[in-house]
Order: C-alpha cells, then sequence, then structure tokens
C-alpha cells in the first residue's frame, strides 16, 4: 500500500507539472485540475488528526483544504473560464469516472465536516484538560504535604495511606482525561472511569476533613494538616466544573476521533477512485 501511495503521489506531480507545455489543451487542463484535488486530499488525514486532537488552526486549514478541494472539481466539471476551460461533465464516456470520484469526495468531505461540527468542544476540552493538569499538580503537592505531616506526627497509618492513595487518584484522573481528550476506543471506559474517581476523591477527601462512618474514613485532626485538607476541598469543589465539561464533552470527542480516522480511509479511497478517470482524460473523447 506505501508503494502504491508514493507511486500515485509521484503521477500526481507528474501530471500537475506536464500541462506547463500544453496550456492550451482541453485534456492537460483537467489533467492538472484532479491532480491538484488528489494532493491536497492526502493533507487531509493529517489536518484532521491534528484537528481531534485540539489545534485550532489545523480546524482552519482543514476546512479551507476540504474547501479548495470542492472548488478544484467544480471547475473540472463546469469549466474555468478564467483558463480557458470547459469541464469535462458533457463527456459521456467520462461520466461514470467522474460520478464515482463525486461519490467518493462526498463521503470524504462528509466525514471533514463531522470533525469541522466537533471544533467547538475539542477546543474547549483541551484547555479543559489543561486546567485540570495545572491544578491536579498542585493538589497533589498539598496531599504530598499532608502525608509528610501525617508521617512526621505518628498518626493512624490509615490516613497516611488514604492521603497517598488520593494523590494516586489524583494521578490516574489525569491519564483518564487525556485518553477522554484523544477519543480513541478507550475514550468511554476512560469517561466513566474519571466520573467514578472524580467522586471517590471528593468523597474522601470530605472524609479526611469530616470523616466518613460509611467509609470507615476518620477525620485528621491536626491543626495544619486539616488546614491544607480544606484549602484541597475548596480548590477540588472549584475544579469539578472542569470535569463535568470533560464528561460532557466525551461523545463528541470521541465522534470527532472517529471521523478523523475515516478521513485517513476516505482520502485513499478517493486516490484510488480518482485514478481511473485521471488515466482515461485524453484516452477517450
Amino acid at each position: 500500500m506505501r508503494s502504491l501511495f508514493r507511486m500515485t503521489v509521484l503521477l500526481i506531480v507528474a501530471l500537475i507539472a506536464a500541462p506547463a507545455a500544453h496550456a492550451g489543451n482541453d485534456d492537460a487542463k483537467a489533467t492538472a485540475l484532479l491532480g491538484l484535488a488528489q494532493a491536497r486530499s492526502q493533507q487531509l488525514p493529517l489536518l484532521a488528526n491534528d484537528a481531534a486532537a485540539g489545534n485550532v488552526d489545523a480546524f482552519r486549514e482543514l476546512g479551507a483544504t476540504a474547501d479548495k478541494i470542492d472548488a478544484v472539481l467544480t471547475r473540472l466539471k463546469h469549466g474555468d473560464p478564467q483558463i480557458g476551460f470547459g469541464g469535462i461533465a458533457d463527456r459521456a464516456p467520462l461520466r461514470k469516472n467522474l460520478a464515482d470520484v463525486d461519490a467518493s469526495w462526498a463521503k470524504l468531505n462528509a466525514e471533514v465536516a463531522k470533525v469541522l461540527a466537533g471544533q467547538r468542544q475539542v477546543s474547549e476540552s483541551a484547555a479543559a484538560v489543561d486546567e485540570f493538569d495545572r491544578k491536579l499538580a498542585v493538589l497533589n503537592s498539598r496531599m504530598d504535604e499532608v502525608v509528610k505531616i501525617l508521617s512526621e506526627r505518628a498518626a493512624p497509618a490509615s490516613q497516611a495511606v488514604l492521603a497517598s492513595r488520593q494523590m494516586l487518584f489524583a494521578d490516574r484522573m489525569q491519564r483518564r482525561a487525556h485518553f477522554v481528550l484523544n477519543g480513541g476506543e478507550e475514550a468511554a471506559s476512560a469517561a466513566a472511569g474519571l466520573q467514578r474517581d472524580a467522586q471517590y476523591y471528593g468523597v474522601v477527601l470530605k472524609g479526611l476533613i469530616s470523616g466518613n462512618a460509611e467509609l470507615n474514613v476518620k477525620a485528621i485532626n491536626h491543626p495544619a494538616a486539616h488546614e491544607i485538607l480544606s484549602d484541597i476541598s475548596k480548590q477540588w469543589d472549584d475544579l469539578a466544573p472542569t470535569v463535568t465539561k470533560l464528561l460532557e464533552a466525551a461523545s463528541t470527542l470521541e465522534d470527532t476521533r472517529q471521523a478523523a480516522d475515516n478521513i485517513r480511509v476516505e482520502s485513499q479511497t478517493f486516490l484510488l477512485k480518482s485514478m481511473p478517470l485521471l488515466l482515461t482524460i485524453g484516452q477517450i473523447r
């Protein structure tokens, strides 16, 4: 497949360059236009992947590239008076191959539209994950202070263990947040896990402050540790809307990633479906 792709790209480049010597030839102009559409279609997978990962500029470039391909195909079919080209839509022998190209482009363009539709939530979720990472790092640093105080004051081992586990939960929540943002196959399970971890983290945190008989969590009474825990609790409550925003966007993020993956496949299909038309132009009139 890679060898075929390299050969195809080389052929496209050659076909784009060739019309310069035959500027007045409709077949050469048609070949150049279709070759240009093919070349641009191969830019779409990388742009879609970057967009789905939260690159705002990639969304803009993805939409612009798709629009350019659409415009080139319209010129190919219906002509372009500026270059003295009449189009190939009325050439009966080419209609089937042209219809295949149109159908393939429609599928590819539809996947591009799905990625573009997710722009707002992808961008907001990327910002949410950045904030989540930054603030959880602070919470873990403060929780580490609590663990050190408990260790130095010979507090019950169970309290130190729970405080240490809170740091591990925070690390796991960060990993799961990134899985949700990436929108891959693990996104749904990562979102469910993030929700469970966030709820448990909050319950244990409040238990360390006030106690929780159901979980057999005893309140930490050391003044300095208690003060730090109260600060952590406040910061965690402030962070809760960020977690909610990410969870609400999870399904859209997954759909956007799936569309980006589909673009990789459909761009290759478009390349293959358009080759018969490219090779036939000039042979049949």
